[in-house]
């Protein structure tokens, strides 16, 4: 039985959408096996995760509320503010010690690893492994791209102060370039970000994300309301405010017909907080904070709202799918393989935009039972885990 071992480049604690693909992976262990295949483990700058002795990646959020997190969270909003993003100094040094230090701390821990397979699941990692290495090893290796255009897209936003300068920015896309035809296969996570990468058919493909099915499945149960929900980080480029801009918007009567739950926490929690404030929404928003059972909070619910700038493949949406939610989310990215009119629609990030989808889901009572079961059939055809496995099963046994 070959063995495959993973490498991310943060720490596994961290809620965030990369850690909940490598659960995935580790719940679609026994997928693997089917294959010939092991998964061994996990090595990232906090810790080596032993996939053959856990059935789910439970490190994510163990750390939440307890007193070093506290005291890390204080730190870094103490140090984004002594350190802005917008200038050179600031963003140079919060790309140092977020990604380069942290690919090469996991990288660090590969020195004993003898995997046949090495799953990089971002570019920091890969390249900081062949920086090291170069090709002494014998693992055939694979890199996955959690973007839909070019690979710092989701990045370059948030350290401004770096990549305004064009040389700065023609270099890392450089260095990314030249990681990307080390690995022996880059893999996508949509189509149609395999047609944009300039890399050659052979070079490339994709596989979806999926997440493990469940059992005993039911159509959510009616209500009186439109019941809306969004689980993601809150951010600026998630767009929860947009959601909650656009609730203002709705007629007083539709209004009362309609409930949001946000689940989630980040940068944008207290400007979320402000406009529920200033709108008077308080009765209408429920902000749930960071949530292990968001399964159990999905049942309940009848669409998800996602109108963010740019995404992979989002894994928030596929568990929404899971429940058989109507899906209203942005055409970016993976996004535009995911929805279908059957279960759902395309939106704008324009709050009056999306209030008028609003307006119009109440109008014409567009959840019903067989929306639901579309988009729950779509789950099971194309995102549940076994699909994904089975996918990367297949990328690795041609290498």
């Amino acid at each position: 039985m070959k063995k495959i071992s993973i490498v991310y480049s943060q720490p596994l604690t961290q809620i965030q959408g990369i850690n909940y693909v490598n659960n995935s992976f580790v719940m679609g262990g026994k997928y693997f096996r089917d294959s010939g295949l092991l998964l061994g483990n996990i090595y990232a700058p906090d810790c080596v995760f032993d996939c053959t002795t856990h059935d789910h990646l439970d490190l994510i959020g163990s750390n939440v509320g307890t007193p070093s997190y506290q005291r890390e969270r204080k730190l870094r909003i103490f140090l984004r503010k002594l350190l802005s993003s917008n200038n050179l100094i600031g963003a140079s040094v919060k790309i140092y010690f977020n990604f380069k230090r942290n690919a090469q701390k996991a990288v660090e821990r590969l020195a004993s690893d003898n995997s046949d397979y090495l799953i990089f699941q971002d570019l920091g990692s890969a390249r900081e492994y062949y920086k090291k290495y170069g090709n002494a090893r014998k693992a055939k290796t694979i890199l996955i791209l959690h973007c839909s255009k070019h690979p710092l897209e989701q990045i370059m936003p948030s350290y401004q102060g770096y990549y305004k300068y064009s040389f700065l920015k023609k270099r890392a896309l450089k260095r990314c370039d030249e990681t990307m035809h080390l690995v022996d296969k880059v893999v996508y996570l949509n189509n149609n970000a395999v047609s944009f990468s300039p890399l050659t058919d052979d070079k490339k493909t994709f596989v979806y994300n999926g997440v493990e099915d469940i059992f005993n499945w039911k159509p959510t149960e009616p209500s009186d309301k439109l019941r809306l929900v969004c689980v993601a980080s809150l951010s600026d480029h998630k767009g929860q405010a947009i959601i909650i801009e656009a609730l203002n918007l709705l007629p007083k009567d539709v209004l009362n017909k309609v409930q949001l739950t946000l689940v989630g926490t980040g940068l944008a929690l207290d400007n979320c907080k402000a406009k529920i404030k200033e709108y008077n929404l308080g009765s209408h928003v429920s902000m749930l904070g960071q949530r292990n059972d968001v399964a159990e909070i999905l049942k309940s619910q009848d669409a998800f709202v996602l109108p963010s700038i740019s995404e992979g493949m989002p894994m928030s949406i596929i568990e929404a799918m899971r429940q058989g939610l109507y899906i209203m989310a942005t055409p970016v990215g993976g996004i535009l393989e995911m929805i279908e009119p059957e279960y759902g629609e395309f939106i704008t990030r324009n709050p009056q935009e999306l209030a008028d989808a609003i307006v119009k889901l109440i109008v014409n009572n567009t959840v019903t039972t067989s929306v639901r079961k579309a988009s729950r059939e779509r789950f099971e055809k194309d995102f549940n885990l076994k699909v994904m496995i089975s996918g990367y099963s297949k990328v690795l046994l041609s290498l």
